[in-house]
């Protein structure tokens, strides 16, 4: 499984839209504290799993208190080995969180979503 790419809304450092390329054989953070290198990670991990440990349990947790719509929202588009694209969508407003796969042009939303992820 690779990750190709990565686009973060109104998520923890990025208040903003922001997309990252990351379809590479290596791909290097760097920046200044405080520029977001940690939550580029959290989103990966957001999207994933719906949650952070280290946030605690909380969605509003990742909304960043800048977001224009009050919601935090992870895109993730990841590649198989059957050269398949795999997109994992996931956003809260900080109450209620919705998650969306979608596997070969077929999509999942909810608990049939996560358990499929799992």
């Amino acid at each position: 499984m690779r990750i190709k790419s990565l686009e973060l809304s109104g998520f923890r450092a990025f208040p903003k839209e922001q997309s990252f390329d990351l379809d590479a054989d290596t791909i290097v953070v760097m920046g200044p504290n405080g520029q977001g290198k940690t939550s580029l990670f959290d989103g990966i991990l957001w999207a994933l799993t719906g949650k952070i440990a280290r946030l605690g349990e909380k969605d509003q947790n990742v909304v960043s208190m800048y977001s224009s719509s009050g919601a935090a929202s992870a895109h993730l588009v990841l590649r198989n080995r059957q050269a398949l694209n795999i997109g994992i969508s996931r956003s809260t407003d900080g109450t209620n969180q919705l998650i969306r796969l979608t596997i070969d042009g077929e999509s999942f939303e909810g608990s049939s979503a996560q358990n499929r992820i799992l």
